[in-house]
């Protein structure tokens, strides 16, 4: 990045000091072109307001032999605005490449299909899909993980929860009762905010702290717990303490 930088500050540079060399000729052209124009051609062929154009056509009708001078006149302005627009795109070409340097890189996240995952029922499994879930790997483990059981909502219930991942982002989903029929979502959040040395890093766990002996999830970034996560009354709840 700083290469490229010192690159396009020479350019700037250099265009910079082109433009000051150019807009020092361009005046002195012009000096001779008024001098002509004014001193030399009948006030009455010279309009109170004129443009470039008429003024380069009275000089030219006027002096046809000094066409040297307004072609350096006529170059010097079309180099002005080429060097000025050449200095907007490089300002812009730096604002890009700046953000794309800024810009944090995709994480790279083993994602599991909801079938490749033992144990899950079919009921459970369909729904993932239906969902577009698949089920990211968090580092520190060589088995599927990330997807739980437990009793969440009520004692005695073999339940499920699932973190799903969807468009680089995920959410803890659980699976209530015998048919799993009704779920709960929560805590959807950008996978690249739980990173650990390049890797994804957020796992579930069971945790037996739930209210009125249920369980509930807890939810890590690495070794660190982030949240406990606890359904009472099927309403979510969330705490930093087990």
């Amino acid at each position: 990045m700083p290469v490229a930088f010192f690159i396009l500050g020479g350019w700037i540079l250099l265009v910079a000091i082109g433009l000051t060399i150019r807009s020092h000729r361009r005046s002195n052209a012009f000096a001779q072109l008024r001098d002509d124009v004014e001193y030399h051609v009948p006030v009455d062929n010279v309009p109170m307001v004129y443009s470039q154009s008429t003024f380069l056509r009275l000089h030219e009708e006027y002096f046809p032999e000094k066409s040297a001078l307004r072609k350096q006149f006529r170059d010097d302005i079309s180099f002005g605005a080429i060097a000025m627009a050449s200095i907007y795109v490089a300002a812009f070409a730096a604002i890009l490449f700046t953000r794309s340097a800024h810009t944090e890189p995709e994480p790279k996240i083993l994602r599991l299909a909801p079938s490749s995952i033992p144990g899950i029922p079919s009921q459970v499994r369909s729904q993932l899909e239906s969902r577009g879930c698949t089920i990211p790997q968090g580092s520190g483990t060589t088995s599927p993980n990330n997807v739980i059981q437990g009793s969440f909502t009520q004692t005695g219930k073999t339940e499920w929860a699932v973190l799903c991942s969807s468009g680089h982002a995920s959410e803890i989903v659980v699976f209530w009762g015998d048919s799993f029929q009704k779920v709960s979502a929560f805590d959807f959040e950008s996978e690249s905010r739980c990173m650990e040395n390049g890797a994804y890093a957020r796992r579930i766990e069971l945790s037996d702290k739930g209210p009125y002996r249920t369980q509930g999830i807890r939810d890590l970034c690495g070794k660190k717990v982030r949240l406990i996560h606890t359904l009472e009354n099927g309403e979510h709840k969330s705490s930093h303490m087990e």
